[in-house]
């Protein structure tokens, strides 16, 4: 009876860790496309401290999508103010939504692209 107990947290524990490390993993911007992104022009994302940018359409809806190294550099460039102020209301671009799903970053001119990051994020 303890063999099976402890085997059972054994597996218990394996089975935390590995979700946990699922939540860690990059995602890219070519796993967005998978999801729905579609590519259309490549944006200056080296000014921003990106590995990659793109605007786009997700689920008919404009967007720009932004991968960092990290979760880290992903959280880090979501606190600047480019990034705060570009969905105030009555900015220029038009923007609405910015989100942040582990190393990616997007912005949106509607709610819908936000919500399928999050899916992909879940996955």
């Amino acid at each position: 009876m303890r063999t099976f107990l402890l085997l059972a947290m054994v597996l218990v524990m394996i089975m935390t860790l590995a979700s946990c490390s699922s939540t860690n993993e990059k995602l890219t911007i070519s796993d967005a496309e998978e999801a729905g992104f579609e590519r259309d022009q490549q944006q200056f994302y080296q000014m921003i401290g990106a590995e990659d940018g793109w605007s786009g359409t997700w689920a008919g809806t404009t967007v720009e999508l932004y991968q960092y190294a990290d979760a880290e550099s992903a959280q880090k460039a979501a606190q600047e103010e480019s990034f705060k102020n570009a969905v105030q209301p009555g900015n220029v671009s038009g923007w609405v939504e910015f989100c942040r799903v582990r190393n990616l970053l997007m912005l949106s001119k509607g709610a819908v692209p936000c919500r399928k990051l999050k899916e992909l994020g879940g996955k």
